[in-house]
Formats: structure tokens, C-alpha cells, sequence
């Protein structure tokens, strides 16, 4: 793995990006990601702020990482835990500390949708963005990965089986405890559709205009 201090500052720029989008889509209120929709309903129900919930959810993924890697543990796999800090930090700063972003309300659905929208193509850059320098991931994704890799289970059987759990549970909370808000709505079926085809096509762009040297592992 050739690791560079660009590549570096790349890897923690697209965790912002990513970061940021996710911030906007929580806002928007048309439905969130599986893991952010847990994380927020979670996060209200302990009344904690939701970056705080998604940073200790994915050190729990990379506990299980170690667990599961045992002696094969890489030193590289420390950057995921830098990552997750800044990816929690973040959230918890756009979401609670900026003004604007904060105090966000809408007076439309229009408006609501057009921020869920937004929030799609700024993930997408993030998340296209850390693929193509390929030189860490959050931990949820690395951990189910490893999972699929490890246990010969197709990847998009285990990421499915994990999203269905996530939100099976993000439901029967939203019953359980009052939640004035709903983290599992159309947004999220949206955003299910066509983040992966944002980023599919981002791809492409960043292997045009990324040098070599900081998309090769």
C-alpha cells in the first residue's frame, strides 16, 4: 500500500464530503440512509447527538474487524479508526454547531426533496472519492467486506441482510419510544436507488482526473 500524506488528506477530505451529505440528507426528513436512520432514532432515544451514535457504531464494526482478522490485524487498518473520528466529528459539527444547517426548516416538500437530492450527489462524490483513492474505508463497510471475504458469502447478500436488520430495528424503536421524526420514508428508498449510480459515474470522472500516484494501492 503506498501511503502518502496526499493520499492521506484525500482519504480524510472524501470522510468530510461524505459526512457533509449526510448531514444534509438527515435534515432534508424524507428518510435516511439504514445506518444513519438508526443512528439518529437511536440517537434521539438517548438523547446523544447522532454522530456521537455513528462513531461508536463503527468502532463496534472494527472491534469485530480485529476479532475476526486476529493475527492477520495490518497496521493499515488503524486509518479506519481516523476516519471514523473525523466522519463523527463532523456530523456532530454540520448537524449541532452550524447555524444555518442546525436551524434548517423547509417550507416545502419541493424544498425538502431538492435537499435530499443534494445530499445523494454529495455523498456520491465522497464516497466515489475514497473508493478511487482505495486506501481506507469506514469501518461498517470494511467490516462487512471482511464478513463476505471471510465466510465465502456473496457481498451483496451480507450488506442487504445488514441494511434489512438496521432497519427492522430503526422501525421497531420509531414504535417502541416517541419519535418526531421518520428516518425510513421515501428518501430512503430513493437514496437506495440511485447513490449507486451517482457513484458508478463519479468513478469514471475521478479516474480521469485523479493522478496515478493517489488512486493506486
Amino acid at each position: 500500500m503506498r501511503l502518502t500524506l496526499s493520499r492521506i488528506l484525500l482519504n480524510l477530505l472524501s470522510v468530510t464530503i461524505i459526512a457533509i451529505g449526510l448531514t444534509l440528507l438527515i435534515k432534508a426528513n424524507l428518510g435516511q440512509s439504514t445506518v444513519s436512520g438508526f443512528s439518529s432514532t437511536l440517537a434521539h432515544i438517548l438523547n446523544v447527538k447522532t454522530g456521537t451514535i455513528v462513531f461508536f457504531l463503527n468502532l463496534v464494526c472494527f472491534v469485530l474487524e480485529l476479532i475476526i482478522l486476529n493475527k492477520n490485524v495490518k497496521w493499515s487498518i488503524g486509518l479506519q479508526l481516523l476516519l471514523n473520528s473525523v466522519f463523527g466529528s463532523v456530523v456532530n459539527f454540520f448537524l449541532y454547531d452550524v447555524p444555518w444547517i442546525a436551524n434548517l426548516s423547509f417550507n416545502s416538500y419541493f424544498e425538502q426533496f431538492v435537499f435530499l437530492l443534494l445530499a445523494i450527489l454529495i455523498m456520491g462524490v465522497g464516497v466515489s472519492l475514497m473508493m478511487s483513492i482505495n486506501l481506507a474505508v469506514l469501518p461498517y463497510d470494511a467490516f462487512i467486506a471482511l464478513v463476505s471475504k471471510t465466510y465465502n458469502i456473496p457481498f451483496v447478500k451480507v450488506r442487504t441482510t445488514a441494511d434489512l436488520s438496521f432497519i427492522t430495528i430503526t422501525l421497531i424503536l420509531g414504535f417502541l419510544f416517541p419519535i418526531p421524526f421518520n428516518t425510513v420514508r421515501e428518501g430512503t428508498v430513493i437514496f437506495a436507488f440511485t447513490l449507486g449510480s451517482v457513484i458508478a459515474f463519479l468513478n469514471i470522472q475521478w479516474k480521469k482526473r485523479l493522478p496515478l500516484s493517489l488512486r493506486q494501492a
